[in-house]
C-alpha cells in the first residue's frame, strides 16, 4: 500500500524554483508559509506614520530589492515607520477565522 499523498491536477508548480529557500533552511532560519489572503489581511492596510516615514519605508524597501538590505532588517523598518494594523494576537484570531471560512 503507497501511502504517499498523490500529487493533484490542480497543484501547478510550473512557477516553482527548487532549493529557493534551502540555504536559509540550513542556517536554522525557521519559514512559514502564510496564505495570501492571510498576508493581505495583514500588511494591506498598514499605513506609513508619516511622509518621512514613507520615504524612509520606500528606500529601505529599495535597498532590500537590491540585495543590499536583509529581509530582517527591513522588517525592523516596517516597525518603525509603519502603523501595525494587527496585533499578534488578533493576526492569529483572524488566521483562524479564514482557516475555518475555508474548511466549511
Amino acid at each position: 500500500m503507497n501511502e504517499e499523498p498523490e500529487m493533484q491536477d490542480e497543484y501547478d508548480f510550473s512557477g516553482g524554483q527548487r532549493g529557493r529557500y534551502a540555504a536559509r533552511y540550513a542556517q536554522g532560519m525557521n519559514l512559514i508559509s502564510l496564505a495570501r489572503d492571510v498576508v493581505e489581511v495583514i500588511l494591506m492596510k498598514q499605513q506609513p506614520k508619516s511622509d518621512i516615514m514613507t520615504a524612509v519605508h520606500e528606500t529601505a524597501e529599495g535597498l532590500n530589492a537590491a540585495g543590499v538590505l536583509p529581509v530582517q532588517t527591513l522588517r525592523e523598518f516596517d516597525a518603525l515607520c509603519l502603523t501595525p494594523v494587527l496585533s499578534a494576537p488578533e493576526a492569529e484570531d483572524r488566521r483562524r477565522e479564514l482557516e475555518n471560512d475555508t474548511h466549511e
